[in-house]
Formats: C-alpha cells, sequence, structure tokens
C-alpha cells in the first residue's frame, strides 16, 4: 500500500508540472501574440530602430547632434513642441511632444529623401505604383495614401506620380 501511495504520488507531481508547464505556455504564447498584434510605427537608421512613442531623450542620444532643428506650435495644450532633422543631407524628421504624463516621446517620424527607406523598402521618389505593392492594405486619399500599421499610421505623400514623402504617425 504504501508502495501505490508513493506511485499515486509521483504521478499527482508529475501531472501538476505537466499543468503548470502548459499554463505558462500558454502564457507565453499569448504574450507573444499580443505584442506581434501592435507593433510600433517606425524605422530603422543606422541599424537602430526608432518608433512613435519612444522615449526622446533615448533617440536624440543615439542619433547624435541634429543637422538642424525648429519650435512647432502645439495648439492642442500650449507645448513648444521640437523638430529635429537628422541624415546627411537633412534625410528624415523627429517630432518631439509631451505625453499626459509630461514626458517627452517621438510623436512624428517624416522621411524626407531617398536615403532612407520604410521597413519594408519604400522611399521618397519612388514610383506610387510601389505603394500599392508593399502595402497592399494602403487606403488612397487625394495625393495620399494611409496605412494602419500597429499602433499607428504610415501616411504617404504623391506627387506627379512620386512619393513626395513618407510621415510614420
Amino acid at each position: 500500500m504504501t508502495r501505490m501511495t508513493e506511485m499515486t504520488g509521483l504521478g499527482s507531481l508529475k501531472r501538476r508540472a505537466l499543468a503548470a508547464l502548459a499554463a505558462m505556455m500558454i502564457l507565453a504564447s499569448a504574450l507573444t501574440g499580443y505584442a506581434a498584434e501592435a507593433p510600433k510605427a517606425g524605422f530603422t537608421y543606422n541599424k537602430i530602430r526608432y518608433s512613435v512613442g519612444m522615449d526622446a531623450n533615448t533617440a536624440r542620444q543615439t542619433l547624435g547632434e541634429a543637422k538642424s532643428s525648429r519650435d512647432v506650435n502645439n495648439c492642442a495644450n500650449g507645448y513648444i513642441n521640437k523638430a529635429y532633422t537628422y541624415g546627411e543631407t537633412g534625410d528624415f524628421e523627429v517630432l518631439i511632444e509631451q505625453n499626459e504624463a509630461g514626458q517627452e516621446v517621438i510623436s512624428n517620424i517624416t522621411l524626407l529623401t531617398g536615403q532612407v527607406a520604410t521597413e519594408e523598402g519604400l522611399r521618397v521618389g519612388d514610383p506610387e505604383s510601389r505603394i500599392t505593392a508593399l502595402y497592399p492594405t494602403a487606403r488612397k486619399g487625394l495625393s495620399t495614401y494611409t496605412v494602419i500599421m500597429g499602433t499607428g499610421t504610415l501616411y504617404i505623400k504623391t506627387k506627379a506620380g512620386k512619393i513626395s514623402f513618407i510621415s510614420y504617425i
């Protein structure tokens, strides 16, 4: 009888361990799925990914000195936002603003030249036809396309059949 109790106890322990392992796998799978569903809108520059919502101080430290900067009035909250231009020839602009918690974050990234590209390879100067080839869900407006990307939007402006600028909002 003691032997039977020991075997039953071991079986119960194994079942509980397997149940715990299965629960952990389900939780990990759910968390991974959630993270994959809501990527932040952004792009990679010099092997570092910059995204909307990213801490502004972190971005400024890794980007280094801006080529230029300008003040941008924010009528909604009276705060003066800052826009910084980076790249050899002013290739992209990063707009910094305060979030609800008062923290400075990236609110917009605009690609201005063909020297930088979206994660999918779209560049300023590319033909308009590349937009729907790379982003089949793009919605067309008047000289604009919008693509919903997780927690943000990719806004693409065209002029004369070519892409004139690309903005992550």
